[in-house]
């Protein structure tokens, strides 16, 4: 059995390494005008901003609640799905496409403390609701292959912060 001590100083430690490793990544540069070099220095960039938005605050935060984002392509029925695992319509659905343009975000009210503020939650409508079980929060995405480049970009920012992505595909696809 490990202690509570224990288990809090292997978290500092790994929250420390990560930290450092994140300053190290931000010295690295890309001087040289070679081939590859603006692809690697873009590389470094979403690096970066995953330890940023995504693995120092769940290392900092540990209880914040799991994002699971529901994810595909237009009208595989993302929405439908969120509200069906919920039981109520969070997320309009219909046959206008794209749909969804802002993500979703639903939660329980009890994990509301508990959710980072970054940009994802930022970025959507926050929906509070007592049927999604605690510590998971549930995310309904824009679509992946939407014709609008905005939607585009919000759903691989998404799948860039999920602890689970949950991707619904069509049977045509």
């Amino acid at each position: 059995m490990v202690s509570a001590s224990a288990s809090v100083s292997v978290d500092s430690t790994v929250l420390d390494v990560v930290t450092d490793l994140r300053r190290e990544v931000a010295k690295i540069g890309f001087p040289l005008p070679i081939v590859g070099a603006e692809e690697a220095e873009a590389s470094r960039r979403r690096l970066e901003q995953q330890l940023d938005t995504h693995l120092l605050p769940r290392l900092r935060e540990a209880a914040s609640p799991a994002l699971v984002v529901v994810a595909g392509s237009t009208g595989a029925g993302k929405s439908t799905l969120v509200n069906s695992l919920i039981g109520s319509d969070i997320s309009p659905a219909g046959v206008l496409r794209p749909t969804t343009r802002q993500p979703v975000l639903a939660c329980n009210p009890a994990d509301e403390p508990l959710l980072p503020g970054g940009r994802i939650k930022q970025i959507s409508r926050v929906v509070f609701d007592e049927a999604v079980p605690r510590g998971l929060a549930l995310c309904d995405a824009p679509d992946l292959d939407s014709l609008v480049a905005e939607n585009r970009s919000l759903a691989e920012e998404l799948l860039e912060a999920a602890d689970l992505w949950l991707f619904v595909t069509t049977p045509r696809r």
